[in-house]
């Protein structure tokens, strides 16, 4: 959908989600696929900010991903 879509529509943004979160619910995932995982949606929430802005649903919903993806990881805010 990038290709066609480009990389700013909201089609484009849900795939990528899906995919993030595909990766974070599989159970044979690796860390590499949650480090993967947090990439991309580290990525499309870059990108809803712009051209959703901070406070519209979907990007709150990509937020919330990638805060779940991050404690997956380990990474919560203050930990070192």
């Amino acid at each position: 959908s990038e290709r066609v879509l480009g990389p700013d529509h909201s089609f484009t943004f849900g795939l990528r989600q899906s995919y993030a979160r595909a990766l974070l619910h599989d159970p044979k995932a690796s860390r590499a696929d949650h480090v993967e995982a947090e990439t991309v949606l580290e990525g499309v929430l870059s990108r809803a900010r712009r051209v959703l802005g901070p406070s519209h649903p979907s990007t709150d919903d990509i937020s919330d991903d990638l805060k779940y993806a991050r404690a997956i990881l380990g990474k919560f805010p203050g930990a070192s």
